[in-house]
């Protein structure tokens, strides 16, 4: 297709090197049609990266700032666009970070259970 010089298929990647791969491109590009809550996202950002991804699933919930990426319809024409809009933009990659970290699993994982806390509180006073 052309593209050879400028494109590298490296296949699978062992997990502890994906950090790697992340931090050396410019911008994280996902084009699924289904989707729930993707990881590969916050890790993606994690690395500094912006995000390019379609709005399925849960992808709008991770992807809810234009901070830390774009949501683009799902066809070349529109990646093409988004891709070069998004390499042109001056993105703020350590506040992607900051943002990629308020979603750890720790910080998730505290919010339901608080979450949960209150809904037995509030059953147990009768509030529910």
């Amino acid at each position: 297709m052309g593209v050879a010089d400028n494109v590298r298929l490296v296949g699978s990647q062992p997990h502890e090197r994906l950090k790697l791969w992340y931090s050396a491109a410019d911008l994280f590009c996902l084009s699924s049609s289904q989707e729930g809550w993707p990881n590969v996202l916050l890790e993606a950002m994690a690395c500094g990266r912006p995000v390019l991804a379609t709005g399925v699933g849960g992808i709008p919930e991770i992807v809810s700032s234009s901070s830390v990426g774009t949501l683009v319809d799902r066809n070349p024409e529109a990646f093409a666009h988004a891709i070069d809009q998004a390499l042109l933009h001056q993105w703020d990659h350590d506040g992607i970070v900051a943002y990629a970290r308020r979603h750890s699993w720790s910080n998730v994982a505290e919010r339901l259970l608080n979450l949960y806390s209150e809904v037995v509180a509030r059953r147990r006073s009768g509030a529910l």
